[in-house]
């Protein structure tokens, strides 16, 4: 069993990496519904509360995980999710650990900076509009991406200090179909000839 958390700001290619992976390799998905759900508009309500049903989420999938410890598994965001915006990593460890007695690893995807902007604020396939209302929230389009640099900071910090293997991967290329065979080989899900490129 191997198991994977998969990362990155929204934007970042994680659902065309999920799809390119399933290409070339057999896991269960746990996707961003089932992880993420609506954390950001709970931690805009009140974030302990959001926290909480996190941490509970996250624990139910876990369980569900160890149940069953000859699958591989790859979690659609995860424990650095709440992290990156904002919520206090104090709740999340114990997640943490479990995830390090299960010897999970993540995959992070990033965008570079200068990219933010038309892939994760005025995304094309929201035909270019601000989807999560993030202007509407924090005054303007700087602010907003002040916003998510500062979450894609924190993520990544967050995996540094998980002591969780990890794997960052920047995204500008969009090459989704070489990021999934570096992610299959690097989980141990295939082994390297298996695959081209």
């Amino acid at each position: 069993m191997a198991i994977l958390i998969l990362e990155g700001v929204t934007g970042s290619g994680k659902s065309s990496t999920v799809r390119a992976l399933q290409a070339c390799a057999a896991f269960k998905l746990y996707d961003e519904d089932a992880t993420f759900d609506d954390f950001l508009t709970q931690f805009w309500d009140n974030p302990g509360a959001a926290a909480g049903r996190a941490v509970r989420r996250f624990a139910s999938i876990l369980t569900e995980i160890e149940k069953d410890p000859s699958q591989n598994c790859l979690l659609e965001r995860f424990h650095f999710s709440p992290i990156a915006v904002g919520s206090d990593l104090a709740w999340y460890q114990a997640i943490n650990d479990r995830c390090a007695a299960l010897r999970c690893k993540v995959a992070a995807l990033t965008i570079p900076e200068e990219e933010l902007r038309l892939r994760a604020l005025n995304r094309k396939e929201y035909c270019d509009k601000d989807w999560q209302f993030l202007i509407a929230r924090y005054g303007s389009v700087e602010a907003s991406l002040g916003v998510l640099r500062a979450a894609q900071r924190r993520r990544v910090e967050a995996i540094g200090a998980s002591g969780l293997p990890s794997l960052l991967i920047d995204t500008s290329a969009m090459a989704w179909d070489d990021y999934a065979a570096q992610i299959a080989r690097w989980a141990g899900w295939v082994r390297a000839d298996d695959l081209v490129g």
